[in-house]
């Protein structure tokens, strides 16, 4: 299948795009909590993720970096939407790295310690029965197609099993937090 169309509009976080106040720019943070290189981008997630699906749902397509028959059989579009192409979920993953410096390493984990050895098991188990739609980015599913939408203990479950769901929601918390309205302290005179 052909690529979606090239999206040549500026990007901007979602919380800009819904005129949320005080958004302004996204601003990278480290995330000392997960070691010294990791950092996400504030502002780039919105004020807040009210599901986790659409965090969960395109990392397990990124890690499989495909859209499994079963799956996208399930997936049901209108004439004007399209499903997730291999090379969207390639794109996927950049947008998202880009946000959440993570991203990759818990693709990693899914494929290690979640898929292992056994993709079809995996993709029967737990997108074999997929219901409903997640974009692969959220706020622009035109860009980079829809995704099917596993059960979300199932999600949840490929989250625990890798490790990485207590990750990805100090991430997400720290992607989503409030900007300091602080000033920085004077260093003390010497």
């Amino acid at each position: 299948p052909a690529a979606g169309p090239r999206d040549s509009r500026p990007r901007r976080s979602v919380a800009e795009m819904l005129g949320c106040p005080n958004a302004g720019p996204p601003e990278r943070v480290p995330v000392a909590a997960l070691g010294e290189d990791a950092w996400v981008l504030r502002g780039a997630l919105g004020a807040e993720v009210r599901s986790w699906s659409k965090i969960y749902v395109p990392l397990i397509y990124c890690a499989l970096g495909r859209v499994p028959d079963v799956a996208s059989d399930a997936l049901v579009l209108s004439p004007r939407q399209r499903g997730a192409t291999p090379d969207d979920l390639r794109r996927a993953t950049n947008w998202w790295a880009s946000r959440l410096s993570r991203w990759c390493a818990w693709g990693e984990e899914i494929r290690t310690k979640v898929i292992r050895d056994d993709e079809a098991g995996f993709v029967s188990r737990i997108l074999g029965d997929c219901k409903g739609k997640t974009a692969a980015v959220f706020g622009d599913a035109i860009g980079f197609g829809w995704l099917p939408h596993p059960h979300a203990r199932l999600q949840e479950a490929v989250m625990r099993d890798a490790g990485i769901d207590g990750e990805i929601a100090i991430s997400v918390l720290a992607a989503t937090a409030p900007k300091s309205r602080k000033k920085p302290a004077a260093a003390p005179a010497a």
